[in-house]
């Protein structure tokens, strides 16, 4: 990293932060932010309860609505669906009337 200020071996506010991040991956690797993460959500659960998870979820399932539309949540389903019935094919031999075959 070239220092800028003038050349004089400074670090811009950006750069110091960088090296500093840098450095507290070294420390904690994969794992310790995995851990980090789950102490958070641990406390968020906590202090606000699961009625707050309820209501940003909501706001998200509205936002991929929004952006998906009734077409592309209507693909979203049949994707997941075949993904459904490739692994239970793959796992085990599908019963002679599968629940998500279509019916007449």
């Amino acid at each position: 990293m070239a220092a800028r200020n003038g050349g004089k071996g400074r670090l811009t506010v950006r750069e110091a932060g960088d090296l500093g991040g840098r450095a507290r991956k070294a420390q904690l690797g994969k794992d310790g932010y995995v851990e980090l993460g789950r102490k958070g959500g641990q406390k968020v659960a906590r202090e606000r309860g699961p009625e707050f998870f309820a209501a940003i979820g909501q706001k998200g399932g509205a936002s991929r609505k929004a952006q998906l539309g009734p077409e592309g949540y209507a693909a979203l389903g049949r994707k997941g669906a075949s993904s459904l019935r490739a692994k239970v094919e793959r796992d085990q031999p599908l019963a002679a009337n599968p629940p998500w075959a279509e019916r007449d």
